[in-house]
């Protein structure tokens, strides 16, 4: 079902989406590991057999187009595109700061915006092909 399969995984190094490299890896995918730290997707990289990494900023449309654009010149498609990206910030509202709520926005939705901008026009060529958002958390008090 998925071998062969181009995944474009933003958020690969949490909890989530190291699961769901795994688990794709088992299935034989070709899997493009997204995410700003690059030991833990290093790492993650060194237990798959066929992943790549790249170390990027999802809340940086810029970034993520050239991340599609190195996808799909490699491989001539993005088959999947899967956005493991969130937090979460369990704070009162009254003692939430603008800065950390304004985060959280880029965060959970600005990168999945990004993400889905970056790889569509290479996805849309396709007839079949998906795109799959999850929220995982990364909780700051």
């Amino acid at each position: 079902m998925l071998e062969n399969k181009v995944i474009m995984l933003v958020g690969a190094s949490g909890g989530i989406g190291s699961a769901v490299a795994k688990k794709a890896d088992e299935y034989g995918a070709i899997t493009f590991l997204i995410a700003r730290n690059k030991d833990n997707l290093e790492n993650l990289a060194k237990q798959l057999k066929n992943a790549k990494v790249m170390v990027a900023d999802a809340t940086n449309l810029e970034v993520m187009q050239t991340c599609a654009k190195k996808i799909y010149e490699e491989y001539g498609r993005i088959d999947i595109l899967i956005h493991a990206v969130g937090n979460i910030v369990l704070r009162p509202i009254h003692s939430l700061s603008e800065e950390k709520f304004r985060e959280s926005l880029e965060i959970n939705l600005v990168s999945a915006f990004f993400s889905m901008k970056a790889a569509i026009k290479y996805m849309i060529k396709q007839k079949l092909s998906g795109i799959f958002t999850m929220n995982q958390k990364r909780i700051e008090k």
